[in-house]
């Protein structure tokens, strides 16, 4: 069991004390924020709001693929009707990695945005196209690092039970509300929920409850993997 404590900014105003429990094999993080009865103390910038992941418009489809564009969704919106791909949180190329832990944008890994450049197109034509100059939105259901990957010793790989237990913590904690929120306000026509396995199921249920609260305007809706993991499959349509 590690528990761990910290606060954290659910809205732009206000810090929120948290409390989450990892059932998990002990993490190997840097003892120098481990009390010796083992709780974890998270650093007190780690969830601030300035340090969230804003969701951004990554590209714009054309008939050739998808054209690289940044366009931070902080004080924004996509252009209604937009290609929504709902990822999990952000890790460790999502940040810069000296001491001021700067946020960079989601899905900054190499790999993973190859991935969805190679793949997005077969994708999207399992579902019928869609139009040139759609705007591709990278969303993060939890905008802070549940991995918490600066906290641990130099080149741990990811710890998947305390980041499910932290992400968790977070999305049940307010960031449900806050996504479901931003999704409804992206107004999006498709969304892929490429979430990670563990935690795809309650990122499904926030996706299907504004689906359903927006009735027959909603979005097409598809369950597929992580990028981290795309490859030759298909997409699965949720009903």
């Amino acid at each position: 069991m590690c528990k761990i404590i910290g606060n954290i900014a659910f809205t732009p105003d206000k810090l929120t004390e948290i409390t989450i429990h990892s059932r998990g094999r002990t993490a190997p993080i840097d003892l120098q924020y481990v009390l010796e009865d083992g709780t974890v103390i998270v650093p007190y910038d780690q969830f601030l709001w300035k340090n969230r992941v804003v969701d951004e418009v990554a590209y714009i489809w054309t008939s050739n693929g998808p054209v690289t564009i940044e366009k931070k969704l902080d004080d924004v919106l996509p252009i209604p009707g937009c290609f929504m791909v709902s990822l999990e949180s952000p890790h460790r190329c999502e940040y810069t990695l000296d001491p001021e832990f700067s946020p960079l944008g989601p899905l900054r890994d190499g790999d993973s945005r190859q991935n969805l450049i190679n793949f997005l197109p077969s994708l999207i034509e399992q579902i019928g196209g869609i139009a040139d100059g759609t705007e591709i939105v990278l969303c993060n259901p939890v905008p802070y690092q549940a991995s918490l990957d600066r906290l641990m010793v130099k080149d741990v790989k990811l710890q998947k039970a305390l980041r499910n237990a932290v992400w968790k913590g977070l999305f049940r904690g307010g960031f449900r509300n806050d996504f479901e929120s931003r999704v409804a306000r992206y107004k999006p026509a498709v969304v892929l929920n490429a979430c990670t396995y563990d935690l795809k199921k309650e990122s499904l249920e926030a996706l299907k409850s504004v689906r359903y609260h927006q009735g027959a305007n909603s979005f097409r809706l598809y369950a597929t993997q992580h990028p981290s993991w795309w490859g030759a499959h298909t997409l699965s349509p949720v009903p």
